[in-house]
Formats: C-alpha cells, structure tokens, sequence
C-alpha cells in the first residue's frame, strides 16, 4: 500500500506546485491588480498553455478577482473560454465552498460545463494575495485526468489475489479495479470493511495506515487495509 501511496503523490505533487506557480504568477498577479482588462486575454492565453503543457493536464484553469465579480477562465483543447461566476449556481459551488475553508489548495474530483473531459482532479491553488473583500485574488490550477490515476491504481496487485481501491472518507469508491465500480459501490455498506471505517476511520488516523481481518461475503477469510494519502484530501 505504501509504495501505491507513493506513486499517486508522486503523480499529484508536480500538479500541485505547477498550480501554486500559476496562481501566484506575478504577471498574471498584476494583471488582476488592473481590473483583469478582457483585452490582455490573449497574454492570458499564452500563460495558461504553457503550464497546461508543462502540467500535461486536460486544461487549466484560473478564477480571477475582477470588478465585475469572480471571473472564471478555462483553457482546453487551445481554447480559452469565460464566464462570471455565481454563488448561486451549482457549477460553481466549487469556488464558494473552497475559499470558505481557508486551504491553501484541494483536490476537487468533479466535471465542468466547459470541459468535455467528463470526471477530472482539479487541483485548487488559490493566491497569497487577498482582495480587500477577503477572496484570494486567483484561484486556480490544473486538471488532471482521472483515467490516468485510475490506471495507475488499478495496474497494482498486492500478493497473487490481492487488488487496490481508491476511497472517499465516507466511503464511496473512486477506483475500482472493476471501473463499472467506480463511483457506486460504497464501503460503508459492505461489511467485510467495517473493521476499517469503524469510528471514522480511527485505526487509520492513529498511524496513517491499518490492516484487519474480515470475511468477505464469499465467506472468505481475507486481509483489508487502507493508507492515507494527504495530498487528496
């Protein structure tokens, strides 16, 4: 489980650093700082490729502090499209119910209307600097495809029988290594892992990681674990 744990981080921390680089970017900084004027897009747009290339992610997007309102700007496919966000919308809930947490960045696995890559990571980086109102200035960051996680995952086999899942706290499975799985089968559900989810996960938060016996509803016996992984939470 721990070398698993290893190669998903080691996956997401460039993503991660790439994020904060472009959110933070001083030219992008100052740019905001004039009231992100729609005729310097362009100069945007040459931004935001380079680290979606540097990224390889899907697209990459920012969520900028503007006069206007939060303006939110989504670059795929050599595409630069935006839009005003709104506290009332659903698309973009993301945004409201991020910087209410105060996180310097999130891992956020959801669509959006403007891409047409279904179910990706977004890695959510918001800015050192503050609008007088509170709200960072940028949010923003890349996203990742989640069928390369998800092939990365289920490529792993622990012992002959043994395979691997990536879960939610509240246990709904992301990775299956049967992907029909994914996003339905839910472990609270299942009593063969309750030994692992008693309590809030409590076995797994006093060492980062457990390991239980349990039967299986084939009336096996069998070994379930989990591990901890701080960079998707």
């Amino acid at each position: 489980l721990t070398s698993v744990a290893r190669a998903i981080e080691a996956k997401l921390s460039a993503s991660i650093s790439g994020s904060e680089a472009l959110t933070n970017n001083t030219f992008i900084q100052q740019w905001i700082q004039q009231g992100a004027p729609l005729d310097r897009l362009p100069e945007m747009e040459a931004a935001m490729a380079r680290t979606q290339h540097s990224l390889q992610a899907n697209a990459v997007f920012m969520a900028v502090h503007t006069p206007e309102g939060i303006r939110y700007h989504h670059y795929e496919k050599g595409k630069l499209q935006h839009r005003l966000m709104s506290p009332t919308s659903a698309d973009d809930s993301w945004y409201f119910n991020y910087v209410k947490t105060g996180q310097a960045y999130e891992l956020n696995l959801d669509s959006n209307a403007l891409s047409s890559a279904g179910l990706q990571i977004f890695i959510n980086y918001r800015s050192d600097n503050n609008h007088s109102d509170g709200l960072p200035l940028n949010v923003a960051g890349g996203a990742m495809n989640m069928q390369q996680l998800a092939e990365l995952i289920r490529n792993y086999r622990i012992g002959e029988q043994g395979s691997v899942m990536l879960v939610q706290a509240g246990g709904l499975v992301d990775v299956h290594p049967d992907a029909s799985q994914a996003g339905k089968l839910n472990l609270q559900q299942e009593s063969a892992y309750q030994a692992l989810l008693d309590n809030g996960w409590s076995a797994l938060k006093e060492r980062g990681y457990a390991i239980r016996s349990t039967t299986l509803a084939t009336g096996e016996s069998a070994f379930v674990g989990a591990i901890y992984i701080p960079s998707l939470q």
